[in-house]
This record gives structure tokens, C-alpha cells and sequence, in this order.
């Protein structure tokens, strides 16, 4: 039996969010690569939602099988939606807008754990 602890705890790094990440298409999950945001060793990405309205979007670790849907509220509302997700070993997650055109949902990286 190994009892042996990690040398430290993850550690969250905030970031001011960047440009802001579109589908530009309607129901298809597409790949988002984070290589250049996130560093390698990335346990889980904070993930920001707006929208223009209430729409469906959704984010999840790249080539899985899951639907993470959220319900996205209209960006003016005073809670942003904020999921966490894990990178997949290339640091790419897919993003989802079931709004027509995929325009509608807006996603923003705010952190990562590492």
C-alpha cells in the first residue's frame, strides 16, 4: 500500500480572459485548442459561457462521448455560467452552441488547476 502524498496541491492560476472563442457553427461539437493558452499538465480548464441569449452550449474534454450541455443566460444577467472541464493530453476541449449560425455562445478561459 502506497501512502505516499503528492510534493504539493494543485494550484489554480487565474487569467484575465482573453478574446473570446465562437463555434461559427449550430449543433456540432468543434475542437478548441488551448495549447497556446494553457501550459502542459493541465488538470482542469475554468471555462466562462455568455451568450447573447438564452442558448444551448456546452463544453468537454476533446473526442469523449459526453454531452455537457448548459443553459446559457443572456451576458447582461448577473451570473456568468462557469464550468470546469479537463484538457485532453494536447490541451484541446470541444465547445457546443446550439444557437443558429454558432455565434451566440461566447466561451473565455479564466484559469486553469495545474
Amino acid at each position: 500500500m502506497n501512502l505516499s502524498q503528492p510534493s504539493s496541491p494543485p494550484t489554480f492560476h487565474g487569467l484575465a480572459p482573453g478574446a473570446a472563442h465562437t463555434t461559427g457553427v449550430q449543433a456540432v461539437w468543434t475542437a478548441w485548442d488551448l495549447a497556446a493558452i494553457i501550459p502542459v499538465g493541465t488538470i482542469l480548464v475554468q471555462i466562462r459561457m455568455t451568450s447573447l441569449a438564452t442558448n444551448l452550449g456546452g463544453v468537454r474534454k476533446d473526442a469523449t462521448e459526453g454531452s455537457r450541455f448548459h443553459n446559457v443566460a443572456n451576458s447582461a444577467g448577473p451570473i456568468p455560467d462557469v464550468t470546469l472541464v479537463a484538457p485532453s493530453a494536447t490541451r484541446t476541449v470541444e465547445t457546443y452552441d446550439g444557437a443558429i449560425g454558432g455565434a451566440n455562445v461566447s466561451y473565455y478561459v479564466e484559469g486553469y488547476l495545474v
